[in-house]
């Protein structure tokens, strides 16, 4: 049968991949950064709670009502120059702009999400957050709203989130996930991240070296920052139940792609073809021109290329919309988005960005990585298993530290610009603090449980810890 003009081949799923999922940085960057090793760009999610329900029974604000996180940005944007709502077809809110490139958008349970744009270095980007997340506290206290980061709802569970956004994708992606188990659910509404975005450098070699250093370190930067060991108010028995929830979601579309030849050959064309074939493998979650239709055979995309599914074959769309469904621990966007890191308190949301630059971008720090776990690759899932236990492992304690120690190193060879005035001392306390003590955030927290008469998490403990940790930061 002939290609349909708008009906896209594996060769050209394959072009898109290279030329726009593994794309190098601009190439005016190094003109106008000589020195400079990359640039950065952070994304935060932030529960936005009631304040007056901390003491007793916290509650996050809904996404929409009369008094909702909707109906507070809305006054925000009125009273804020170069912010703009931006809306879906159908007049919903798809976003906040703010200014160039940066927006603030809205996980399917109520999460608030703030992306900056990529900066030409690290200093810029940590000091956007703190600029922006300064005016979302200053507008959102006046309405009796606090924001609160860790890495999924300590007491509420996904039924009682609800599914916050109404959007058709949201919809079926939620009929998908309740198909495959509960974790698809739990995904979407309890869980929050701070993702790390960083640029693939000026050469292809450059490339494939961030590629799979990044994802030979993402289960150890998961077990690092692990910090959501609690559940419906009590211990789940993980220090990170995000990272579980992801591990178990849908095994196609998580976890890593085989890299066994990026490891051999590190170029580009191997980054592509190992990215590539797990994309592909990975099962189509809806159809939008048979409206969000979910199969109720799983269909893999390669498949749908081949056969169709109800007459319908994909186009470029649809495999750039498949892109944005497939969730591994690294994602190649045209740069790499680190996503295996539980949301960290604000005392501790700039030492992921902080170490994973230093890990990726210092040349002798990235191969020294790539030395010492490349020989570890038929190990990565292991260790994505292990790492939902934060520490406890001897052998993770023993890699993480060793990361640790190498991104203290590559830290303070990056030029000042990345260091900023605090950065660095707050990444050497972190360091002390948990990961060369042998603990997590999660630890701490688990502490404060235990010590509840009721082994339960006591809001006003958890948040004079997230004070006693911003103490310990300033210091």
């Amino acid at each position: 049968m002939e290609t349909l003009p708008d009906r896209i081949s594996l060769d050209q799923c394959r072009q898109h991949v290279k030329e726009n999922v593994f794309r190098l940085r601009p190439a005016d960057y190094g003109t106008k950064h000589p020195i400079w090793p990359g640039m950065v760009g952070i994304e935060v999610e932030m529960m936005p709670f009631v304040s007056s329900s901390l003491a007793t029974n916290p509650k996050m604000i809904p996404l929409n009502g009369s008094t909702s996180l909707l109906s507070i940005l809305k006054k925000l944007v009125s009273d804020s120059e170069g912010w703009i709502i931006r809306s879906n077809a159908d007049g919903s809110v798809a976003s906040i702009g703010i200014g160039d490139d940066e927006q603030l958008t809205f996980e399917p349970g109520g999460q608030l999400e703030f992306s900056t744009r990529p900066f030409p270095c690290l200093t810029d980007a940590t000091q956007r957050v703190s600029e922006i997340q300064g005016t979302l506290n200053r507008a959102f206290e006046k309405e009796g709203v606090v924001f609160l980061q860790n890495g999924t709802h300590p007491w509420a569970s996904a039924e009682e989130i609800g599914l916050q956004m109404a959007k058709p994708r949201y919809q079926a992606m939620d009929r998908y996930f309740t198909q495959i188990g509960p974790y698809g659910r739990r995904m979407m509404r309890e869980t929050s991240t701070v993702q790390v975005n960083l640029d693939f450098g000026e050469s292809e070699h450059t490339l494939a070296n961030r590629y799979l250093a990044s994802n030979l370190a993402a289960s150890f930067l998961t077990a690092i920052f692990a910090n959501s060991p609690v559940t419906s108010g009590k211990l789940n028995g993980f220090k990170t139940i995000r990272a579980n929830i992801w591990r178990h979601l849908d095994a196609g579309r998580t976890g890593y792609p085989d890299l066994t030849k990026v490891l051999t050959r590190l170029d580009l064309d191997s980054c592509v073809d190992a990215y590539l074939d797990h994309v592909l493998s990975a099962h189509v979650v809806f159809v939008e021109a048979l409206d969000f239709k979910v199969t109720q055979t799983p269909v893999s995309f390669r498949q749908w290329i081949a056969h169709g599914i109800d007459g319908t074959y994909p186009n470029l769309q649809d495999f750039k919309t498949h892109l944005t469904l497939h969730f591994p621990e690294v994602r190649p966007k045209g740069f790499l988005e680190l996503r295996s890191i539980d949301c960290q308190a604000t005392a501790w949301q700039t030492v992921p960005a902080s170490i994973s630059a230093a890990l990726l971008y210092d040349p002798k720090i990235v191969t020294r990585v790539i030395d010492t776990l490349g020989s570890k690759l038929d190990q990565l899932d292991s260790f994505w298993q292990r790492s939902v236990y934060g520490l406890d492992d001897p052998e993770m304690a023993k890699i993480c530290k060793s990361l640790l120690e190498m991104a203290l190193e590559g830290f303070h060879r990056l030029p000042s610009c990345y260091q900023g005035k605090s950065t660095g001392k707050v990444l050497e306390v972190f360091a002390e603090r948990f990961t060369f003590s042998g603990k997590s955030p999660a630890d701490e927290v688990i502490q404060l449980v235990k010590k509840h008469p009721e082994k339960t998490l006591d809001s006003k403990e958890f948040l004079r810890l997230h004070e006693d940790w911003s103490q310990a930061a300033r210091d």
